[in-house]
């Protein structure tokens, strides 16, 4: 086996997207500069593993998200199918039917993810074989981070949590249970008070009308 496949094997970047959204209609599927929010967000995470880690869109199995599963088609994008509401099981069972070592999670409303600290702490997980490293929480411009899982981390939270505010964002079990994890939080040495996740409509006219110059700047 080829060192390319060898590593190729040791994380798989994962887009966790659904087209249900309570405050903005189809968020994934809205466009700026004519493409949607999951096309940029597939391109910066491009710029993060360039072709030596895949990248799968993860979305869900429900009829709502059969226009992802087109857009993904129509753009040779890799995806996968799980449930809608339970996320951790959405991964679980990615990583029963795709071998990986970790797997690197980002979010479709995050298209602007910091590609430098996301680089350090790829290194820096596999390098010292991590449960969970993560660039939130560090100071960067909210919108920005991604969380990274060792495998059987990911089974653990399955097998652990029962309310579905945790099945749903997956990373809330380690956070509460910080001492049963080898963790690593990385943390920039500049405080922003920068907002680039679009989570209302505002947040998407606003990167609508400033998405060049946001993109040159981060």
């Amino acid at each position: 086996m080829s060192k390319n496949n060898r590593s190729s094997r040791e994380l798989a970047a994962c887009i966790q997207v659904r087209t249900f959204s309570k405050r903005i209609k189809k968020k994934a599927l809205q466009k700026i500069l004519g493409k949607t929010l999951l096309e940029h967000c597939y391109e910066r995470l491009k710029k993060i593993v360039s072709n030596e880690y895949p990248i799968f869109i993860l979305t869900s199995d429900h009829s709502s998200d059969k226009e992802i599963v087109n857009l993904c088609r129509e753009k040779n994008y890799k995806y996968f199918k799980g449930s809608k509401n339970n996320v951790i099981s959405r991964y679980n069972k990615f990583l029963i039917s795709n071998n990986y070592k970790n797997i690197l999670r980002a979010t479709c409303d995050n298209i602007f993810i910091n590609v430098n600290s996301c680089k350090k702490i790829i290194a820096k997980h596999l390098k010292y074989n991590l449960d969970y490293s993560t660039n939130h929480y560090s100071g960067l411009p909210k919108g920005s981070g991604v969380d990274i899982f060792k495998s059987n981390v990911v089974k653990i939270i399955n097998r652990s949590v029962n309310n579905l505010d945790e099945k749903e964002h997956i990373n809330k079990f380690i956070l509460k249970n910080k001492n049963r994890f080898n963790t690593y939080f990385y943390k920039s040495r500049k405080k922003s008070k920068f907002n680039l996740s679009i989570d209302k409509y505002e947040d998407l006219k606003n990167i609508k009308l400033n998405f060049k110059s946001i993109d040159k700047k981060f």
